[in-house]
């Protein structure tokens, strides 16, 4: 069941009625969902999409139940410039699963922006053998040994009050939740526990330009993937010929580190598991990718 959009000059009882876009109300007609705008007969380009995600924005409960029921399916059109993009929304828990499982019609969206950037990774790619191997590996390392979730809460926490500290040291007394609650708290994760202890300015660059660049640009600026990709091969690049060889002569000294990345140089793969140190370099640049932007985020 697949609904589009429609409009209608009438008045109709639609929901939520609280909302700032209020004069947008949706109805149902014959299984099929309607947006009726008051006194317009026909929409501006982009009123529908705007529309419906300020609906979502605002309070996205009664919106979604109601489209469960009249359109399961619910297709709009994104304004995109010279060539508008077709948006279908999922309502359904199951139906979502099933659409997830068919990797040959919805594959990864971003490897054409991550691969040239941080290399094959597992964010990359869909559900292979190359996916299940590089998770399975990494999974077992991030978490061989300890309780994972609760040594990172436990830094967490203390890192959090480190940098509040820090924060009301300053002239002012106050603190910029942004600067020392989010990315920076994320960054020292990385270094600490996952053992990137690259610089914490070049790790908060080389996240906002890989991160920005895979999963922001949605209208692939060039710029932009221009960006990303010269920040990915300069932390890969870094991870190979800085970070590789200081870690191994630390290890050296202290061969029960316990990081992340001193477990990936411990670990002996057989030739057949196809997992040298270059997938080492791709899957610490993963950590950057993967954690502080979206920490932050949260």
């Amino acid at each position: 069941m697949v609904a589009n959009m429609q409009f209608a000059s009438r008045k109709s009882d639609g929901l939520p009625s609280n909302c700032p876009m209020s004069k947008y109300l949706l109805t149902s007609s014959n299984k099929a969902a309607s947006l009726h705008v008051e006194e317009e007969s026909s929409p501006p380009p982009g009123m529908v999409y705007n529309t419906f995600f300020g609906l979502v924005n605002s309070n996205p409960d009664p919106i979604f139940s109601f489209l469960r029921v009249v359109a399961p399916f619910f297709t709009m059109t994104k304004p995109g410039g010279e060539k508008d993009i077709k948006i279908t929304v999922v309502t359904r828990g199951k139906d979502v699963e099933e659409l997830f499982s068919q990797h040959t019609l919805l594959n990864v969206p971003y490897a054409k922006a991550m691969v040239p950037s941080v290399g094959p990774f597992m964010l990359a790619s869909d559900k292979c053998p190359f996916h299940s191997r590089e998770k399975s590996i990494m999974m077992s390392l991030i978490s061989q040994g300890d309780d994972m979730v609760s040594t990172v809460k436990e830094m967490t926490s203390a890192i959090a009050k480190e940098n509040i500290a820090h924060g009301l040291e300053t002239k002012t007394g106050e603190i910029d939740i942004a600067a020392h609650l989010g990315r920076k708290v994320a960054a020292k994760i990385v270094q600490r526990y996952f053992g990137f202890d690259a610089p914490e300015e070049m790790l908060l660059k080389w996240s906002f330009a890989t991160h920005y660049s895979f999963f922001n640009n949605d209208n692939s600026e060039e710029d932009v993937n221009r960006k990303g990709i010269e920040a990915g091969i300069e932390m890969r690049n870094y991870i190979r010929d800085v970070l590789i060889p200081k870690r191994k002569e630390a290890l050296k000294r202290e061969p029960n580190k316990q990081d992340v990345v001193s477990r990936l140089l411990q670990t002996e793969f057989t030739k057949d598991t196809e997992f040298d140190e270059e997938r080492i370099v791709s899957n610490v640049a993963g950590f950057v990718v993967g954690s502080i932007e979206t920490m932050n985020n949260v």
